[in-house]
């Protein structure tokens, strides 16, 4: 398992290192509700937001089963 986390986090590091939270910290919500065998069910619909400098980086918590967009980019006018 070690393994496959630092094969993620040189995927997806960039993302993740010396960024800051976006305006929008995310969308959907990781609830105590979805748990599914003791653990919580991540869905696609589960997205954080991070920026590095004129960056921002979308990381999606769950496997995405659409392309059916994110409402917080939506919703901002501020130029990223």
């Amino acid at each position: 398992m070690l393994h496959e986390l630092a094969d993620w986090t040189a995927v997806n590091g960039e993302a993740i290192y010396g960024t800051r939270p976006w305006l929008v910290y995310g969308e959907g919500e990781v609830q105590a509700k979805r748990r599914v065998q003791g653990k919580f069910q991540i869905l696609a619909k589960d997205i954080r937001f991070t920026t590095k400098g004129a960056t921002l980086y979308a990381i999606a918590l769950g496997w995405p089963d659409d392309a059916s967009g994110h409402p917080a980019l939506a919703k901002t006018r501020t130029p990223v």
